[in-house]
């Protein structure tokens, strides 16, 4: 629970949702979230992993998640 507070104070509570995942639509989130406080939100995101977005790597300094691979570059400043 600890890692996924940090990955919430880098990224924000919305972003760690994978908003187009089937247990997202399932439970309705899209209405349920707004409702939850962080608390309660980050419970549910360790308690279904399928609701976290992926790939997630979280870090002393931050945390990244999704596909987008410029800002991976720039996470880690590979250079590449």
């Amino acid at each position: 629970m600890e890692e996924l507070k940090h990955a919430c104070s880098a990224l924000g509570l919305k972003k760690l949702f994978n908003s187009s995942g089937l247990d997202y639509r399932n439970l309705g989130m899209k209405d349920v979230l707004p409702t939850l406080s962080e608390a309660e939100a980050l419970k549910l995101l360790s308690e279904n992993g399928n609701l976290v977005k992926r790939p997630l790597v979280i870090t002393k300094e931050g945390a990244i998640n999704g596909y987008k691979e410029e800002l991976w570059v720039e996470f880690f400043d590979t250079g590449s």
